[in-house]
């Protein structure tokens, strides 16, 4: 049986990446820009179409990751930042999905909440400002049985 949080506990996420994004955001739109006032040829169409491809692709990413993360937990289940909840009864496990440094060395990339149905839930140690608090919890889920490939 799984031991669930008594209180409702929110997820607090820092800022510092959508602040990143933003710059990014900024940099690359505006150079983007630059480029198209400089004169459209051939050159510039490239350079500004792989710059606003770069652009959507870490849209994509960053609003994937920011949606299938955590936004609070209680004894009931688990709300997703996207607004789905996802029930106790419902959970299968925990992945933790781990990273290697370049020079050796390894970290928690993020834990994946598994539940019924295909639900994950993301818990992205590097987003989280009150990190202990959900990691007390997180790291005493049990971990998911994965599929043996036959």
């Amino acid at each position: 049986s799984l031991d669930k949080p008594a209180p409702w506990v929110e997820v607090l996420s820092g800022r510092v990446h959508s602040a990143a994004a933003i710059i990014f955001y900024v940099f690359f739109g505006g150079l983007t820009l630059l480029v198209f006032l400089n004169g459209i040829n051939s050159r510039t169409i490239i350079i500004g179409s792989f710059n606003l491809l770069l652009l959507l692709a870490v849209y994509y990413l960053l609003s994937k990751g920011k949606s299938k993360s955590i936004r609070s937990f209680d004894a009931s289940g688990i709300t997703r930042a996207d607004g789905r909840h996802f029930l106790w009864s419902d959970f299968r496990g925990a992945i933790k999905r781990i990273g290697t440094y370049r020079y050796g060395g390894t970290y928690n990339w993020r834990t994946e909440l598994v539940f019924a149905g295909g639900g994950v839930v993301w818990v992205i140690p590097q987003r989280i400002k009150n990190y202990q608090e959900v990691y007390n919890f997180v790291d005493a889920l049990p971990p998911a049985v994965l599929k043996e490939a036959s």
